[in-house]
């Protein structure tokens, strides 16, 4: 029974060696009742939260507490998209309807939300090879293919930061050209006043 349990509780507690070898469950919906369901459930003390994932069908897992990996935390992301456009065609709702915050929170923590996961998400898309890496498909390229670095895991300020550079690869020698153009310029600014006195001087002896 110890091995049944330990089965169980490996996919929220094993930490994976890359950012990306540990594939998060598939989102499917209803999924059938496990021993980790009904933690995640009981983890879950709102009941507008047990009420939203029956309603839109959010699968349990995804509403765990820690984000294993960058590809976990994309699955929440998706998950979140995918329970916003089920509400939004909902003409009814038992109740008060709830808000997008209240729906966020189903998945991460609203300041979680809006510092990190919007950020780094909401601009992925732009980005077909690294949408291929999150979600761990099958023709995905190497981390240093995608990312343009090679790093033992990735994090979601890493993500951020791709998603505004286009890579993780620092662009060097923007410093010591804008030195040289600045050099530049004083020299011609010197050589401009210089030329002035040097005219100055010859009209004098005209």
């Amino acid at each position: 029974m110890n091995e049944e349990k330990d089965s169980v509780f490996s996919g929220f507690t094993t930490q994976p060696t890359s950012g990306h070898s540990l594939s998060p469950p598939p989102y499917s919906g209803a999924a059938s009742t496990t021993t980790a369901q009904v933690l995640v459930s009981a983890e879950s003390a709102s009941p507008l939260k047990d009420q939203l994932m029956t309603l839109l069908g959010i699968s349990a897992h995804l509403s765990a507490c820690n984000d294993r990996n960058i590809c976990f935390a994309y699955e929440k992301y998706k998950g979140y998209l995918q329970a916003s456009q089920t509400l939004s065609k909902m003409d009814s709702w038992p109740g008060k309807k709830p808000c997008a915050t209240d729906l966020i929170e189903v998945f991460v923590s609203k300041s979680m939300w809006f510092s990190h996961y919007k950020p780094a998400f909401s601009k992925v898309a732009d980005y077909s090879e690294m949408v291929k890496w999150l979600e761990d498909s099958d023709d995905k390229g190497t981390d240093l293919e995608v990312w343009g670095l090679e790093k033992g895991s990735y994090s979601l300020v890493d993500l951020r930061k791709f998603v505004d550079n286009g890579t993780l690869v620092e662009k060097k020698g923007k410093g010591k050209k804008k030195d040289v153009s600045e050099g530049s310029g004083k020299q011609n600014k010197k050589k401009v006043i210089k030329d002035g006195q040097k005219k100055g001087f010859q009209k004098k002896q005209k």
